[in-house]
């Protein structure tokens, strides 16, 4: 009888934890995140984050249901060495939407419009550019590009930069394909 009680009590708490884990909003889709067959080859996840908020709370007054981050690393010496996926989930795309267009500034983290970039998903910006270190390392330099992009109720962002031992910069048209492979992982949120 004790084990039965237990067994009960062990099911009740793992229901409990389901019911309180699951996302209805995030079960409609599978995790959007990249995989590593949408980058180049050597590259290996190095992080992976879940619940990524943003500092002006945005994220939470769009009523947002889900984030997460992932960090991706290839080798040192390459153009497009480093790429970074970030995601969130609304309930709506009138929230995913304004999550957009509110969040742009902290978004592209003060990085310039890049003209000429491929439309990617229902609405989308590109940004990068040369990185100056300043007062960091005095005199010194990086490439880095982004995309920030809404597809449906969701809302993405990759973000790819050069590696500390490349020879050439990155560009956008190399992050281009990635941020693409993520648009298609978005379509389960349309």
């Amino acid at each position: 009888m004790h084990k039965t009680t237990t067994l009960s009590g062990l099911s009740g708490l793992l229901l409990g934890l389901l019911a309180a884990t699951w996302n209805p909003a995030l079960a409609a889709g599978s995790d959007p995140s990249l995989s590593l067959t949408d980058l180049p080859t050597g590259f290996k996840q190095t992080e992976a984050h879940d619940h990524v908020q943003d500092d002006s709370g945005t994220f939470t007054k769009c009523q947002g249901v889900s984030s997460g981050l992932k960090v991706y690393q290839g080798p040192e010496a390459a153009s497009l060495q480093r790429v970074v996926d970030l995601w969130w989930i609304f309930p709506s795309v009138a929230l995913a939407d304004k999550f957009f267009d509110s969040s742009q500034t902290q978004l592209c983290e003060g990085m310039p419009l890049a003209p000429g970039a491929k439309a990617l998903g229902d609405k989308d910006k590109a940004y990068g550019g040369k990185v100056d270190m300043g007062a960091i390392v005095p005199g010194d330099s990086f490439y880095s590009w982004m995309y920030i992009f809404r597809c449906g109720r969701a809302v993405g962002k990759v973000y790819g930069a050069e590696g500390p031992m490349a020879t050439t910069h990155p560009t956008l048209q190399m992050l281009t394909p990635i941020a693409e492979a993520a648009v298609r992982h978005f379509q389960s949120y349309k």
